[in-house]
Formats: C-alpha cells, structure tokens, sequence
C-alpha cells in the first residue's frame, strides 16, 4: 500500500496480484462519477468505477481479466469517517 496525490487529495493505492500480473488499486473517496469510465494504454487497460460516495479505479495488464477483481473489490471497500 502508498498514497499518491491526485486532484489535491491523497489517494491510496494497493497492488494485488492477478492471473496475468500486478493489478494497481486506487481508492478515492470524494471523487465521484457518474458512470465506468474506462482507461485504456498501450500495454494497460482498466476501468473507474463510481462507488458510493467515491470511485474506486482497477488497473491492469492489457491481458488480465479485471471483471472478477472488480466485483471482488466493489464488495469489500466500504468508505467511512
């Protein structure tokens, strides 16, 4: 786990890992959206997700199959005070 700014906000990040690699999580409460958006590089691919009151974004390697990770993750964070 680190924390790294973004939007002025210190952010949290993990990294897990997946079938094909190292998967990045960022957890940003506060940062709302209103629908996935995805993200997509030239050797990575994720997505943002709105979550409660924050968004939560999974990224990958462009092989790894993040759907099972992405509902793995929705169901675990919970933001609080």
């Amino acid at each position: 786990a680190k924390s790294c700014v973004i939007n002025g906000k210190i952010v949290p990040h993990l990294v897990i890992q997946g079938r094909n690699g190292p998967v990045t999580l960022l957890l940003m409460p506060e940062e709302m959206i209103d629908s996935a958006v995805p993200l997509e590089g030239e050797s990575v691919h994720g997505v943002i997700l709105p979550h409660g009151d924050g968004s939560i974004a999974i990224i990958g390697e462009r092989a790894e199959n993040l759907d099972e990770i992405e509902q793995r993750v929705v169901n675990s964070v919970e933001w609080s005070i």
